[in-house]
């Protein structure tokens, strides 16, 4: 019974481990189906690393597989194999931050006694006229001892010149491990200038060196920042053990280059440029320098410096989050249950059934369709809708009725059978006035506005004011006065051009005088009264008794009487013939005679008979 049970527990184990390396195999090949964020993708026929280092495209092994001044040696004399650009070791090549780290060399000083030097080696970096420059803000410049003067010199006339001094009384008044560097053992520059492609590092002392005891050693260098934290033990003659010594015994610092195409310029407006030859990149400039670096789109990835299959293309984030979950689900996350689907340059998160949103957003993303809240604030909205539809209806409805018996009493219905008299609506009048907003004038009748009507004429709308709610008056007599003013066709008489009939008084449309009246002309008072010759009064006065004769006694029309001759309604156009208006005693004739409307008028002018009658006739 004992090897039966051993058997079986030794049947689960080999179960267990064959579906661990299947899932394990599965995982692997899923991820390496996937395109990663950076790549190494070089052109074809040419090598994409050398030894542990990874040689992307713009960089190439030889001449034939790099950008201009991007070319790269492999020494395979080292195990593993070391790439060089010159004669400097490249430790990393980054496409998206476009840097390269390198190994440059550390400036040193040692002393045997306290006038006596052991060693001086100052150093440096030269790449003039090439591709590459001293990373402004990745990299910092450090000196380290207790009486020591650092400096750092650059650009190709020398022009560039900075440096720091450390010193330190004794061993105990240095530094502690760890500790910032502030000069009490090691001083450093945070950052350097921009556009350096040529710097110099030496070292000299501050005083006699009497700290050669404990302090026997000084060095100096650029490297990247925050690689180097200060010990006490680094003044000795092994220096730091962050350092890496070469070949030749010379000590190493990790440096950032930066790189960038620099031979066709800065990145176009368009953000196409040469060497961006993959479909879904651009360009953007380079941080330090003139000249561009290539990216690819947001949603892709790749070398954005090659086509084809190395070239730019779309990450699947979905599958990224399936293989590996704790890094890629907070990286492209997917809220409240929402699905994850894969979309080109991009990805979705699809709302369970019965919710809907963005699942991209947060929590809160994905929300229900319906709920009790949404159903009332929907019912309360449709609800105040239908109300204010059916408010409006409402009031449309009334105005329009109002306008309707405006219009039989104003004898509307009389007058629209006459062809020779044009009929505006009351949204024509505001339209045509621009809502009343110009002013010709007032008076007791009401307000004059000007106009324009369709054809571009200028015209003046008389808008009455009624001064009873209770006048009462005949549609006929208003439909009879109106027609005779349509009818009345004189050269020194106001034309009627149309009227309005859906207000509750009738409003005229008159044609535009646009020297105004003769009494603003005599005596307005905010601009120069205007002198009459003999002649020109003559004229005035004969204009206006003709309009006055035709009026009164034509046969060709019922006599109108007018009532109400002055100054103010005698207006004058360009050529100062004169136009009689506010015939009708300034209220319709018909209105004032057969109604019970007082007429308006100046006293002074006004008929006698009608003072002592208040008729007509």
């Amino acid at each position: 019974m004992h090897a039966s049970m051993a058997m079986i527990v030794m049947r689960l184990q080999l179960l267990g481990l064959m579906w661990f390396l299947l899932h394990s195999h599965a995982a692997a090949v899923a991820l390496a189906s996937l395109p990663v964020l950076a790549t190494s993708a070089q052109r074809s026929g040419c090598p994409s690393k050398c030894g542990d280092v990874n040689i992307p495209y713009p960089f190439g092994i030889g001449d034939d597989c790099a950008w201009p001044g991007f070319t790269v040696s492999c020494n395979d004399s080292f195990s593993p194999p070391k790439p060089y650009n010159g004669d400097v070791e490249i430790i990393d090549i980054s496409l998206e931050k476009g840097q390269m780290h390198i190994y440059t060399l550390v400036a040193s000083m040692c002393y045997n006694s306290t006038n006596t030097t052991e060693s001086h080696f100052s150093t440096g970096i030269t790449s003039t006229d090439s591709p590459f420059l001293v990373a402004q803000t990745s990299n910092e410049f450090t000196a380290i001892g207790c009486d020591t003067l650092a400096w750092l010199q650059g650009r190709d006339d020398k022009s560039f010149k900075t440096g720091c001094i450390t010193t330190c009384a004794s061993l105990d008044t240095a530094a502690q491990d760890n500790e910032t560097c502030t000069g009490l053992g090691c001083c450093q520059l945070p950052s350097i200038p921009a556009n350096l492609s040529n710097i110099e590092i030496d070292l000299s002392q501050v005083s006699g060196n009497s700290s050669w005891t404990y302090s026997p050693c000084s060095y100096a260098f650029v490297a990247k920042k925050d690689w180097y934290h200060f010990r006490r033990q680094d003044f000795s003659h092994n220096g730091s053990k962050l350092f890496v010594e070469d070949s030749d015994g010379h000590k190493n610092v990790r440096t950032v280059i930066d790189w960038a195409i620099r031979s066709n310029g800065s990145c176009p407006s368009e953000k196409k440029a040469p060497a961006c030859v993959s479909n879904n990149s651009y360009c953007i400039d380079a941080t330090n320098g003139e000249g561009y670096l290539c990216n690819c789109s947001a949603g892709y990835a790749g070398n954005p410096y090659v086509t084809g299959d190395g070239g730019c293309k779309n990450i699947n984030e979905c599958e990224l989050r399936k293989v590996d979950p704790a890094k890629y689900e907070k990286l492209y996350p997917c809220y409240g249950g929402s699905r994850c689907h894969d979309t080109e340059g991009d990805y979705e998160c699809k709302c369970r059934f019965g919710h809907r949103g963005d699942g991209k957003i947060n929590d809160k993303g994905c929300r229900p369709i319906i709920s009790a809240s949404i159903l009332a604030t929907v019912a309360t909205v449709v609800a105040c809708a239908v109300l204010a539809i059916l408010v409006l209806y409402v009031l449309k409805e009334h105005k329009k009725r109002q306008r309707n018996r405006s219009f039989d009493k104003n004898g509307g219905n009389i007058i629209k059978r006459m062809m020779d008299i044009k009929l505006f609506t009351e949204e024509q009048l505001k339209k045509m006035t621009k809502n009343y907003q110009d002013v010709l004038g007032k008076g007791s009748f009401g307000e004059v506005y000007k106009g324009t009507i369709e054809d571009k004429q200028d015209v003046a709308v008389k808008r009455y004011i009624r001064q009873d709610a209770k006048e009462q008056y005949n549609k006929e007599h208003v439909a009879e006065e109106i027609t005779n003013q349509a009818r009345i066709q004189h050269a020194n008489l106001l034309r009627l051009v149309g009227c309005c009939l859906e207000t509750d008084v009738p409003m005229l449309v008159m044609e535009f005088i646009p020297k105004g009246s003769l009494h603003n002309m005599l005596h307005s008072a905010d601009r120069h009264s205007y002198n009459f010759s003999l002649l020109e009064r003559l004229c005035i006065a004969i204009g206006c008794a003709e309009a006055l004769a035709y009026m009164h006694s034509n046969d060709d029309h019922k006599s109108i009487v007018h009532g109400d001759i002055k100054s103010e309604n005698i207006l004058l156009d360009d050529k100062l013939e004169p136009k009689v208006a506010d015939f009708g005693s300034s209220k319709l004739n018909s209105i004032a005679k057969y109604g019970k409307w007082e007429v308006k008028t100046d006293w002074n002018y006004i008929d006698p008979t009608y003072l002592k009658t208040t008729k007509f006739c």
